[in-house]
């Protein structure tokens, strides 16, 4: 996740793709895939691959909605 973070980091000023990071949460899934992966219970070949979801909708209470950052 780290890896990710930090090309996000490298990446977005150029592309500008990503306005809303959950730092925090993404690195508790991580660590809660890893977990499971250890204990051989992985679901599916791509399962705790990080991925971004497209924020034109509130997928999760809390979370902004519509790509804009305060």
């Amino acid at each position: 996740m780290e890896a990710t973070f930090d090309r996000i980091a490298a990446q977005n000023p150029a592309i500008n793709a990503f306005v809303y990071l959950n730092q925090e949460f993404a690195l508790e899934q991580a660590k809660l895939a890893e977990a499971a992966i250890a204990r051989g219970e992985a679901t599916n070949p791509l399962f705790g691959v990080p991925t971004a979801i497209k924020d034109l909708t509130d997928s999760r209470p809390g979370w902004r909605e519509g790509g804009f950052a305060p």
